[in-house]
């Protein structure tokens, strides 16, 4: 072999050598493919957090002596199986007429008792289930209140379980009923009140749970 040879096959072998940090460094690139479709899969298999379920009461206006009717609304994602339910209100601004279940199944069960005057105690099951979206009862109440007193319409929720009987959390959005002049407005339509107002309103039907449990 001639040295020409020789030169030759050193520098063929310093080409490669200089090529193929170039191929692997090609091959060692990630594409894009590779990081986004690991990232759907993920979220396609991580489950969306659900909707803490709550129980609704609105606000409501009346006139004295008319009668409302207030629902009780269950919302969230969670089926509901059963639940314990307290309403307080105010009994010198409305008077208490009846219950009338909503949304349950034929085999649902709706008991209620007025343990006292003010506090109306709702005992609920529903074998079959109760989903989000539904008004699970609506109450009648005639107003005894003179114009421009109101009550809170609060909400306790407590013993709520799905249909296998575990045991989950519930939030609740109390209202306000407002007794209004026969002119002012319809019966039915929402008022809020001022934050300060509201938290007085929460405070007294916190102080008629505490007289009834002692």
């Amino acid at each position: 072999m001639t040295m020409n040879d020789q030169s030759r096959i050193r520098i063929s072998a310093e080409s490669t050598r200089i090529v193929e940090p170039i191929d692997q460094r090609r091959n060692r690139m990630i594409h894009p493919r590779m990081i986004i479709i690991p990232v759907l899969l993920m979220l396609m298999i991580c489950p969306v957090s659900a909707v803490m379920p709550k129980f609704i009461i609105e606000n409501k206006t009346a006139s004295q002596g008319s009668e409302i009717t207030v629902p009780i609304i269950f919302t969230g994602t969670t089926t509901l199986g059963a639940t314990d339910l307290l309403i307080v209100y105010d009994p010198d601004v409305l008077h208490f007429e009846r219950l009338d279940p909503k949304g349950l199944s034929k085999d649902g069960i709706m008991e209620a008792n007025e343990t006292a005057h003010g506090i109306l105690a709702l005992g609920i099951a529903d074998p079959s289930g109760i989903q989000g979206g539904t008004t699970i009862a609506t109450i009648k109440f005639r107003v005894t209140g003179t114009n421009g007193a109101s009550t809170p319409l609060y909400v306790q929720a407590d013993n709520a379980v799905g249909l296998d009987l575990s045991p989950f959390e519930v939030d609740v959005v109390s209202g306000t009923f407002t007794v209004e002049s026969s002119g002012s407005g319809s019966s039915g339509g929402k008022l809020p009140l001022p934050a300060v107002l509201a938290v007085i309103a929460l405070g007294s039907a916190y102080g008629i749970i505490r007289r009834w449990r002692q």
